[in-house]
Order: structure tokens, then C-alpha cells, then sequence
């Protein structure tokens, strides 16, 4: 969930959304949208998609469940927090206070993608070619 709009690539609004927090809390959530983020230079960027935009927030939280559930691993400590992914560290961030504060660099779309094709695994295979290997696989081909 982000407090304000800078980090958003693009947004869509919609139906203000009532959200629950942990202290009971209702925030209200205004607009949905994507960004590309950065850890750090020379780190591969982060795309998130479905982030809520909440007024009533003062600062950006990124969605873990939504990180881990694109693939990232964030491991949290009494300390810090890192988030990784294929065992490559991706950001590190410190404790402050209750919460754990990751710095960030939004990316444009383009350098996203660009970013995205230069850090990729030579290893592995792409995701349209991963669909197509097992559609053959299926006997569907």
C-alpha cells in the first residue's frame, strides 16, 4: 500500500475499498496500480502490480505477501530485513522503530524491462517459453 502516488507507474481508480488493519483501524483505499522498484544500483528491479493507494497512509509499504508470493523471499531479523530472490540479495533495510525501512528507486516501465532482460538467468527458461515447453509437454501442441 502506498501513502502517495510517486512510486506508481500507473494507477487506476476505483471504488473507494475499506481496509482493515491490524489495530482495527478502517483505511480507505482509493486507487489500484504497478510500479517497478529498485534496491540499489546494479540490483534487478521489483515489479508489483494491485498496489492499493491509501490517502490516509503517511508512507509507502511494500506488500510482502505480495513479494513472496511473486517469488521474493524477505527474511526479517531483530534488526533488518532482506529481500532476495534465487538466493541473490535484492534490498536490505533497518529496523526503525516498529517497522523496517527498505530505500527504494522507482524505474520506469522501459528501464524495468530493459533492467529485466539484462539480469535474467541465462539458466533458466523464459516464461513464454516455460508455457510452451509444457503445452507441448501436455500433448496440447
Amino acid at each position: 500500500m502506498y501513502g502517495s502516488s510517486k512510486l506508481f507507474d500507473s494507477s487506476i481508480p476505483f471504488q473507494h475499498t475499506l481496509i482493515s488493519t491490524a489495530s482495527g483501524s478502517k483505511l480507505t483505499a482509493v486507487a489500484k496500480g504497478c510500479s517497478a522498484l529498485c534496491f540499489g544500483i546494479g540490483k534487478p528491479v521489483v515489479s508489483l502490480d494491485r498496489i492499493l493507494h491509501v490517502l490516509q497512509l503517511s508512507e509507502d509499504f511494500l506488500p510482502v505477501s505480495q513479494l513472496c508470493g511473486a517469488g521474493y523471499e524477505v527474511e526479517f531479523d531483530s534488526n533488518k530485513c532482506q529481500i532476495s530472490r534465487l538466493r541473490s540479495v535484492l534490498g536490505e533495510g533497518k529496523r526503525c522503530g516498529k517497522v523496517y525501512c527498505i530505500p527504494v528507486t522507482k524505474v520506469n516501465c522501459e528501464e524495468a524491462q530493459t533492467a529485466s532482460e539484462e539480469h535474467s538467468n541465462t539458466d533458466t527458461v523464459s516464461s513464454k517459453q516455460s508455457i510452451e515447453l509444457w503445452h507441448g509437454r501436455l500433448a496440447h501442441g
